[in-house]
Order: structure tokens, then sequence, then C-alpha cells
């Protein structure tokens, strides 16, 4: 298993504790890439209705990062 930030690890943390033991490897990837898409999505989001001095360039990369770590573990 990839070793995740901690950012991403805990994002992973919370979405995980819905998660049963029952889901299947394909679920979770799905579910893995869910949790990616909506962080995409709230990036955009920010990066269009706030100022950057409101909100800084940086947590915007800082939230497609953690999007990417979890699109790769979803590949592994």
């Amino acid at each position: 298993m990839t070793n995740l930030s901690p950012a991403a690890q805990a994002v992973m943390d919370s979405g995980r504790q819905y998660a049963t033991q029952a889901w299947s490897d394909a679920t979770h990837q799905r579910f893995n890439l869910g949790i990616a898409a909506a962080l995409r999505a709230a990036a955009e989001h920010l990066s269009y209705q706030l100022p950057f001095e409101d909100f800084g360039r940086i947590d915007v990369i800082d939230l497609l990062a953690i999007a990417d770590e979890l699109e790769a573990l979803s590949n592994d």
C-alpha cells in the first residue's frame, strides 16, 4: 500500500468510517476516486469563487495534491 501524506490519510480515515469489510477492492477504488473527484471540485470552486488574498493558492494546490494521492492509491 502507498504511504499517504498526513492530510491524505486524514481524508481517507474520515471517509473509511463508512466503509465495511464487505466492500470489494473495486468498491474501495471507486470510493477513493469519488473522494478525489470531490476534492478536485472543491478546489476548482474555491479557485473561481475566492480571491487568492482570502484563500491562498497554496490551499487549492494542497487539495489537488491530496486528490492526486488518492487517485494514485486507487491505481496500486
